[in-house]
Parts: C-alpha cells; structure tokens; sequence
C-alpha cells in the first residue's frame, strides 16, 4: 500500500481571503483575461460612455481581475485615469450618489487634464443631497429612469447646469476615465438599485468607461425585488453594455492551490495515496468552484490539524472539514449519531433490517450528491457497505485504530472531543449569545464569567468571544448595538487585563470591534451610542484608548490621518467624547476604583490634558500613603509588553511617576522602607522601579520594552 508523506514544521498565519495584486502571483489564469480587458477599455469603446460587466459567483477572484486590469491600464501608454470606488464601505449611511460624486473628484483631483471635476462634482453631490432617491425604488421597469429624471428636474434646473458642465468638461479632455466598482452585489437591494441609477441617469459621463464587478444572480433578484422589476436581466441589460463572465480557473488550478496550502499544514502528515487521491478527485475537489472556498478549508483544515495534533488521519481530516465547510448537516449528523457511520458489517451477520441509505443527508444535495457520497464512502467502510449492500472483510480492524482512522469506534470521539479546543466558542453557545445579545445584562454577566476561563490564544474565553462576536457584526441589529457597546464599556477594563500576551492586538481587537458596531450607524447616532456607553460604564483605559483611535484617525499621535470619509467621529464630537472621559476617570477618582485601573498612566494623563490639570495632581498628592502606598503607584503605573508572542515584560520609566511625585520623596520613602514587609509582588515592582532608574543613568529609554530584555 503506496503512501506519501506532507511535512511542515512551522507554523504560519492563517491564509488571509485577499484578492492578488500583481499578475506575477497569478495561479489561476486571469492576467490574459484582464489584459484583453484593458486593451478593450483603452481602444475600442467610444466616447460618449460605456459600462462594461465582471459577472462571477463571490470568491471567484473578480476583485483579483479588477487589480489586474487596474495595473495593466495604469502601464498603458497614455494611461486612462483610473478611479476606484467599493461601494460597500460606505454601505447603510445612505448616501452612496454623493459618497460616489465625492470620491471620483478627489481622485480625479490629482490626475491631468481635469483642473475643474473636484469643484463640479462636489457641487452636483450638494445639490444632489436634496433628492429624494428612495422614492425611486418600486416603479416599474422602464420607467425607472424617466422616473429618476422629472425627480431631478424637481430640484430646478442647477442640477441640469451643473452635469452639463462636467459633461463639456469630460468631452474636451482627451483622457479617458475608467471607473472600477466592486462588491457591489454586498449592498442591500435598495442600494444596488441606486447604484446602477446613479451610473445610468446622474454620472451618464463621456470619456468615462465603468467597469462593474458583481454577481448577476445577485443583482438581478436585488433589482426584482426591491424596485419592483419584472425582468431584472432586462434591466440590467439597458445599463450594461458589454457583460464578461470570468473565464474557468485554468485546468488543474484550484487542485495545485489547495494542494499547496494543504502543505503548508504544520506537522508530518502520511497519507495512504490511492485513499487520498480518491477523497481529492471523487470527493473535495469537485466540491471546490472558487479560490475563495480553497482558503476556506485550508484554513479550517490548519486550525483543526493544530487543535487534534496526530490523533487523527490526515486524509479524515481533510474529509470531514470538507463536509463540515460545505455540508454542515451531513458533518453534524456524524457527530450525532456515529453508529450510522463507524465500524463495519461483518461477512455473516446480516442484519434485519434493510441497510442505511442516508437518503435523510443525501437526497436534497442536487448536484453535491455524488461528491459527499465518495467522501463518506472514502471515510467509512460502513457507509460503503450499506450503500453498496455489502459485507467487509478487514483482517485487521484494529490497524484502523492504530491508522488513527475516524471509522474506529475509538478514534471517532477523539476528533469531535478536540473540534473546540480549551477556550472556544462553540457554535450552540455563539447561538445563544447572538440570540440574547440585545441582552445587556446577558451580555456584562457572560462576559465576566467568562473572564476566569483561559481563552484560545492567551487571554481570557472573553476575550475569545469578543473576537468571535467581531467577525459577526453584521449580525447585530441597529437595536442591539447600544447594549453590545455598553456590555463592553461594562467590563472593558476587566477584559483587557485578562491579555498580559498580546495585550495591544487584544485591546486593539475590542476597540475595532466598537468602531466597526458605531460604522453602522449613520454618523449623527454615533456621538450618542459611545457617549452613553463610556458614561454609564466602568472602564477609563478602555475609553481613554477608544479616544486615541479617534485621534489618531484625524492625524494625532503622530499618525497618517485617514481619509474623510472613514473617520468615524468629526473633532467636535471626539470633543464632546473627551469630556466623557474625563468625567469617567474623575467618578473613578472618587470612588477609589482608579487605582485599580489597568495601565493608569493613560487615564491620568487624559484626565488632566483634557480636563482641570489640577484635579489629577491633587488626587495623586492626596491618595498616595492615605488610600494606596507608593508601590501601588508605580504599579500601575507600568505597562506591558510580549516579546516573541509569548513571554511578557513589564516595565516603567521613572519619568512617567516623577510627573505627579516628586523623586526626592519617592527616593526617600522606599529608602525607608522595611524590606522584609514586603510580599512578593510588592519586592517585583520595587525591582522594576530600580531597574528602570539603572536603564535611565546608563542613558537607555526605559519607556519602550526593547531596552528591557534581559531583566
């Protein structure tokens, strides 16, 4: 019996789903596609406009062609000016028209030959503002654009002017504009609709050629559904001049990528050939339509090799992550009821009862039929048996317990024992937080009972579920999102003290996972969701770094500011957030809860830059020696750091403490004091304190880590 071997002893990343930019990584075949597709765009469609269509399911690489054509364009002599617009980040805010208008003029800004189209466009976007493009939605087909018409015609003729200047000013310009737009078919029904009316009716532009990247399927029912369209293909066909399907991976591409990336599965990995070539062939592969849905089992092959080690035949492994990435309900009724599935019928024994068909998991996969069959046959000898009504004769059935094979009784639990591994989330208890997480009180008390439990990588499970909850934010309704970000406020400071290991990714993990919650909201609503959450909440650091990414958005902290329109707040409000806090870490003060907050150098320094600079100085004057000692101070003072993800450093630059005491009197005091009255702690952060002074007199910065290795 032929086997091979897959080794692979580091361990990287999991593969990230992004689209290539350079046809260098091509593996599928795309560049010669998009290569023809440019040479199309720059010398065979006309002046007066025209709309070209990326047709392809979702994770079939259009976002890949787009970058292919976009750099084939930009290295064409006379290069068009190319425009990108992703329609999606800036979905729900409802103003995709001006959104749009303002984008294409701030990218056009910088290119030649449109000295005017900034100021144009952004004075259309204004007047625009004023129409009402939710009326458009439910007229019928045909009528959708005279529709849209007498709409703009309502608001006067300065909306006719003021198109019929960018009209004359694209003609005269000798460069052609491409406009590339993806995701579109990740909007909702209304907002494709408005996007195709927007490119039909409002930016109808000559010299510019769109270029749009979307799932017809998608788009069509969107166009049916929400504007009433009895045809949507013919709707669609009125906008979309040119329509392209991508082109078939090339033959044997999606077999070599999932190959390569299942090499990249950290460990040895023996797999009997004839078995495995059986499962890929017959089973995985034909299963597999795009790149997407190879990065998918890749990576939920990697993280469950890493949770079951070598407990279990890679080939099962491999098999059974199939199923459970793209036939949940056939991978869940073999955890549920294994005795349809392990052992074997043994020659001889035949039961009573006519074999199982598993026409419950088999009759309703369409075309998937045949694939999941050869796996489950592949997997279980007993499954091939009952379908083929047949007996086995395996002269050694326990060699499958030594192979490690899932079809032994005894292998089998060991898989679904290590599917959640220490510290996950499972999907029945992920369901029971979604269904409960307009909740605040469900929410704050699972979350702090969660804290005493070890977390997937470091930290707490808390912090695990914040993650999970993270990657499912569009789940949460407008109506839930005030108690998830007051959950968070709740029990942030608790949270983040729970990640000594990686505790900036962590902290940075919670804070996007707020921002990306307030993203969906319109931006008069944010300022409202945060204020309430920071005020009614328990967690000055927590908010005092929520403020810092707002800054560090608008260019402070030394940071490059991000463009307008993906600043979550304006200054004013970020403002009026500031005095939040400082009411927060000022509650704090007086309850004698601030000393207990995790990495108070942050809080205070906020504290008095944003607020009375006195305040700070008098509570630090009054409470050292009355309500916490000196070390207590330093303590929390201090800050923490990994170095090699996995060994955890505090450290303290003295400069930090001698803004608020005096070092005379610091000096004095630990002179003073009794050693031998110290508990363990308390001797560590009096160790750090004349470490960092020796950093400090040795001309080092004890205020970044680097100068703490080896102490």
């Amino acid at each position: 019996m032929d086997s091979s071997t897959m080794s692979n002893e580091s361990r990287s990343e999991l593969r990230e789903d992004q689209p290539l930019e350079s046809t260098e990584n091509d593996r599928l075949g795309y560049s010669f596609f998009a290569e023809e597709l440019a040479q199309t765009i720059t010398s065979r469609t006309p002046s007066d406009g025209y709309t070209i269509g990326v047709y392809g399911p979702w994770g079939s690489g259009k976002s890949t062609i787009l970058n292919f054509v976009e750099n084939e364009l930009r290295g064409i002599d006379s290069a068009p000016a190319v425009v990108r617009f992703n329609p999606w980040w800036f979905s729900g805010r409802g103003d995709l028209v001006e959104k749009f208008l303002t984008e294409m003029g701030a990218q056009l800004e910088s290119e030649e030959g449109f000295p005017d189209i900034r100021s144009n466009l952004a004075d259309l976007s204004s007047s625009l503002s004023k129409v009402p493009f939710g009326a458009m939605t439910g007229v019928p087909a045909g009528q959708g654009f005279a529709a849209l018409h007498r709409l703009l015609q309502q608001e006067g003729e300065s909306i006719d002017e003021l198109k019929e200047g960018i009209h004359t000013e694209l003609k005269e310009s000798d460069r052609k504009i491409v406009v590339i737009i993806d995701d579109i078919d990740r909007l909702t029904p209304s907002e494709i609709t408005l996007m195709f009316q927007l490119i039909k009716s409002i930016a109808d532009f000559p010299n510019v050629v769109y270029v749009l990247a979307f799932e017809q399927e998608v788009v069509v029912n969107a166009l049916q559904e929400e504007a009433n369209f009895r045809d949507g293909k013919r709707y669609l066909q009125k906008i979309v001049q040119l329509p392209l399907h991508i082109p078939k991976q090339k033959e044997g591409a999606l077999e070599s990528l999932l190959l390569d990336q299942l090499a990249e599965t950290p460990g040895d990995h023996i797999v009997e050939e004839e078995r495995w070539n059986s499962l890929l062939s017959s089973g995985v592969l034909p299963l597999l339509d795009t790149p997407r849905e190879v990065v998918r089992l890749a990576n939920t092959v990697d993280v469950m090799s890493a949770s079951v080690g070598n407990e279990v035949d890679f080939t099962d492994l491999v098999g059974l992550e199939a199923l459970r990435v793209f036939h949940e309900d056939v991978y869940t009724e073999i955890k549920s009821s294994p005795n349809r599935f392990v052992g074997h019928r043994t020659p001889g024994l035949r039961s009573p009862q006519e074999p199982d068909q598993y026409e419950d998991l088999l009759s309703d996969l369409d075309s998937d039929r045949e694939p999941v069959e050869s796996i489950l046959k592949t997997l279980f000898p007993m499954v091939n048996d009952n379908l083929n009504d047949q007996s086995s004769a395996f002269g050694d059935w326990d060699q499958m317990r030594v192979d490690k094979r899932i079809c032994h009784r005894e292998r089998l639990p060991v898989y679904f024992r290590l599917t959640i591994p220490d510290g996950e989330v499972s999907s029945t208890e992920m369901g029971t937080i979604l269904s409960n997480i307009g909740d605040e009180e469900f929410l704050v008390e699972k979350i702090e009972e969660s804290l005493e439990e070890p977390g997937v990588v470091g930290g707490s499970k808390a912090n695990t579920i914040i993650r999970r909850l993270s990657d499912r934010v569009d789940e949460i309704q407008d109506s839930q999102r005030q108690s998830v970000v007051n959950a968070i406020f709740a029990t942030g400071d608790n949270l983040v003290q729970t990640t000594e290991v990686n505790h900036n990714r962590e902290v940075q993990r919670t804070m996007f996972f707020v921002r990306d919650i307030a993203l969906k909201l319109d931006q008069s609503d944010r300022l409202n969701l945060l204020s309430e959450a920071i005020q009614n909440g328990n967690s000055p650091y927590l908010a005092s770094r929520f403020i810092e990414l707002l800054l560090r958005e608008h260019g402070e902290y030394d940071a490059d500011p991000s463009p307008e329109a993906d600043r979550l707040l304006d200054m004013k409000d970020i403002d009026e957030l500031k005095s939040v806090v400082v009411e927060t870490v000022s509650d704090a003060a007086a309850t004698g809860d601030l000393i207990d907050v995790p990495w108070l150098k942050r809080p205070l320094e906020q504290w008095r830059d944003w607020g009375d600079p006195e305040e700070p100085e008098e509570w630090v004057d009054q409470s050292v020696s009355d309500d916490f000692s000196l070390i207590e101070f330093i303590d929390a003072m201090s800050f923490v750091s990994t170095v090699n993800w996995t060994e955890t450093i505090f450290y303290v630059d003295p400069r930090w403490v001698y803004e608020w005491i005096d070092q005379d009197k610091i000096e004095n005091e630990l002179d003073d004091l009794d050693q031998s009255d110290l508990t363990e702690h308390e001797e560590e952060v009096v160790q750090r304190y004349e470490d960092a002074k020796d950093i400090l007199e040795d001309g080092g910065d004890p205020g970044t880590v680097e100068n703490w290795l080896g102490f």
